[in-house]
């Protein structure tokens, strides 16, 4: 005889991910996503109802700043289409949906976590890095001198080669 548990059957929609945070991720995924959607099609309609120029020789004058008016009351009713600035996406961390700013030391890149996330996976030993001194970038003396890196995507463990678990 097949028994549903009780705790299944309360579960609202969208629940029934394991973790809280999912959904904020896969929501500022989404809005990358719309905006590789409809980059092409506000630009073009910006385009078209900004230029000051003749834009052909049937259409210039009146009749252009009458195309203009249809092409940008076109735009505003394209309702819900994706025009918001790259920089006011809220990146967020897939762990712990943390935000962070990227090109600050808010996000590291190329884990692609928040620096909260990265500190608290180097800590507690799921993500394995080892500190590396590099030099010399050109002629600039503050880049000249270097720093310390952390290094993270491989490891030597029993003299074989493992990645860590990111």
């Amino acid at each position: 005889m097949l028994r549903l548990s009780v705790g299944f059957l309360m579960r609202h929609i969208g629940q029934d991910v394991p973790k809280r945070h999912t959904h904020f991720v896969l929501e500022s995924r989404l809005m990358y996503e719309k905006s590789f959607r409809d980059s092409w099609l506000h630009s073009v309609c910006r385009a078209v109802s900004q230029i000051d120029e003749p834009l052909s020789k049937t259409i210039s004058g009146t009749r252009q700043k009458m195309l203009q008016r249809k092409v940008t009351c076109f735009q505003y009713n394209q309702y819900g289409l994706f025009k918001v600035p790259y920089y006011r996406l809220a990146n967020v961390d897939r762990y712990h949906a943390v935000q962070g700013v990227p090109g600050t030391r808010e996000w590291v890149p190329y884990a692609n976590v928040s620096y909260w996330t990265m500190n608290k996976m180097v800590r507690s030993g799921n993500l394995l890095v080892h500190r590396v001194h590099y030099t010399g970038w050109g002629t600039d003396p503050h880049l000249k001198k270097g720093g310390w890196e952390h290094r993270w995507n491989k490891v030597m463990q029993r003299n074989a080669l493992q990645y860590s678990r990111i």
